[in-house]
């Protein structure tokens, strides 16, 4: 609900990009302090919060941005695209929490600098 509140106060470019640097530097934190498990699970909800504002985003935009004769279209596309990349999730779920962590954070650091060129 957050999110939809966001994208039509603040607008989809600095929307988009805020709740992607909210993820990127939970998982930051969540690196730097991963042993300590007090405070990780802050950083994990930290990290969760901005991955479901852009989630909530996504669903608003879909509809504001393109024709809505088009917007379940490319919303599926772009569902595929993404299902195809979780494919490999298993594999990278496998590998040390530093190795998943920094693929989280180079796809979520990729999203701030690709969502500064959405047109408003």
């Amino acid at each position: 609900m957050l999110g939809g509140i966001l994208y039509f106060k603040i607008g989809p470019k600095v929307g988009f990009s805020s709740m992607f640097l909210i993820s990127a530097l939970g998982s930051v934190f969540l690196m730097i302090f991963w042993e300590r498990k007090e405070i990780s699970s802050i950083f994990i909800i930290f990290t969760k919060f901005g991955v479901s504002g852009v989630y909530s985003m996504l669903y608003v935009a879909a509809v504001t941005m393109f024709p809505t004769v088009f917007a379940a279209s490319i919303f599926g596309y772009c569902n595929l695209i993404a299902r195809f990349f979780t494919i490999f999730s298993s594999i990278v779920a496998e590998t040390d929490y530093t190795v998943a962590l920094s693929v989280f954070l180079c796809v979520s650091g990729l999203a701030v600098v690709v969502s500064l060129f959405i047109i408003q």
